[in-house]
């Protein structure tokens, strides 16, 4: 949140004339518009975390803490989304063609910064894919099991290829794309469905 606001802040002015600007650009982005892009985000979002998060929420006693958990979780990430899109936007020219535009925010704060925030992304990146990679083996054996053991480090050693093969910018788009729809519609039918019970419940 701070390295975007910090971002911005420097040069507001650019902020506002790359934002009237911006479909001179060429953007690599996931639909045709915010709305199709947004839809995508959630959906990814959705479909990647929703077998660990239903893991880990029916280990808590009381739904009361789930709800908050929940709430200030999204309302902190959605801050800091819009910081960090705030702060791309201001230097959109500089992060444009780079593959981790948050490092170049970084850089242009204060060089040492970035080298601070290298192992940052590196352990995000790790805490984003071990959910992955928990979600695949657990659906074939149980957890702990020579199976699952197995099913982990071979799902580890195929994501380690692709990603060492695909250039990281074409793999973080087709993969976002592809889970941001399908969660899209995944989303579409849990909201479907609570709507169906409440309006049982109150028919």
């Amino acid at each position: 949140m701070l390295l975007g606001a910090g971002s911005f802040a420097a040069d507001p002015a650019e902020f506002w004339e790359n934002a009237e600007d911006v479909a001179v650009f060429q953007v690599t982005r996931v639909g045709n518009g915010w709305f199709s892009a947004v839809g995508s985000y959630v959906g990814f979002c959705i479909l990647w975390l929703a077998n660990f998060l239903t893991a880990i929420g029916r280990q808590g006693r009381e739904p009361g803490t789930a709800v908050r958990g929940v709430l200030l979780g999204a309302a902190g990430f959605s801050v800091s989304c819009a910081a960090m899109a705030a702060g791309m936007l201001a230097l959109l020219p500089e992060v444009i063609e780079t593959e981790i535009p948050a490092l170049v925010l970084a850089a242009h704060t204060a060089p040492a910064l970035a080298n601070l925030l290298s192992p940052a992304i590196f352990l995000g990146i790790y805490t984003a894919a071990v959910p992955l990679l928990w979600q695949v083996p657990s659906r074939f054996a149980a957890e702990g099991s020579a199976g699952y053991q197995c099913g982990v480090f071979l799902t580890a050693a195929c994501g380690a290829v692709i990603s060492l093969l695909v250039p990281f910018r074409t793999l973080v788009h087709a993969v976002y794309g592809v889970s941001g729809y399908i969660g899209a519609v995944l989303c579409i039918m849990v909201v479907r469905k609570e709507a169906v019970r409440f309006w049982r419940q109150i028919s």
